[in-house]
C-alpha cells in the first residue's frame, strides 16, 4: 500500500505472467546402460514479468509489471559408472537472460556502473565417488566434487 501515493492507484494493480517456451532435448542411455546422457536447449519469453521496483524517494519497494524477459540456454547432464566402484559425472549449463522491454525501468547499479552489456552465466562441474571393490555398500567411499561458475567479461 506504500506505493500507491507515489506511484498511484494503478500501480496496485499487477498483470498476469503469461509465457512462451519452446525446448529441445534428449535423454539416452548408451554402452549397456553405463553412460548416461541429457541434455535439453530453450527458450523462454515471459510477458509481463512480474518483479519488484524501488522507489527510491520512499525507501520502499512494491511488485510491478516490467514488460518481457527472454530467458535461452542449454543444459548437459552426464553420468559414466567406469566400473563397479567408479562413477563420473559432468554436468554444465548456459544461461542467457534479458529483459526485452521494460517501459520507464530504473538502471541497477550493477548495470549502471558497467559499461559493456552484461554476459551470459555459465556454469559446470564435475563429481565422482569410488568405492574399493569387494566392500559392502555401505563402505565409505572417496568422492569429490569441483564446481565452477563465471560471468566471462
Amino acid at each position: 500500500m506504500a506505493s500507491a501515493p507515489v506511484a498511484g492507484a494503478d500501480s496496485l494493480l499487477i498483470g498476469s505472467e503469461r509465457a512462451n517456451d519452446a525446448e529441445l532435448g534428449i535423454k539416452t542411455t548408451l554402452l549397456d546402460q553405463r553412460l548416461q546422457l541429457n541434455a535439453n536447449l530453450f527458450w523462454t519469453i515471459v510477458h509481463g514479468y512480474q518483479t519488484n521496483a524501488y522507489d527510491d524517494a520512499n525507501l520502499t519497494s512494491y511488485l510491478t509489471n516490467a514488460g518481457s524477459v527472454r530467458s535461452r540456454g542449454l543444459e548437459l547432464d552426464s553420468t559414466w559408472r567406469v566400473s563397479r566402484g567408479l562413477t563420473l559425472s559432468l554436468n554444465g549449463s548456459w544461461n542467457d537472460v534479458r529483459y526485452l522491454s521494460y517501459d520507464n525501468a530504473p538502471c541497477p547499479a550493477e548495470v549502471a556502473l558497467r559499461p559493456a552489456p552484461r554476459p551470459p552465466a555459465t556454469s559446470a562441474g564435475i563429481t565422482w565417488w569410488a568405492r574399493p571393490n569387494g566392500l559392502p555398500t555401505p563402505a565409505p567411499a572417496t568422492s569429490g566434487t569441483w564446481t565452477t561458475a563465471c560471468n566471462p567479461t
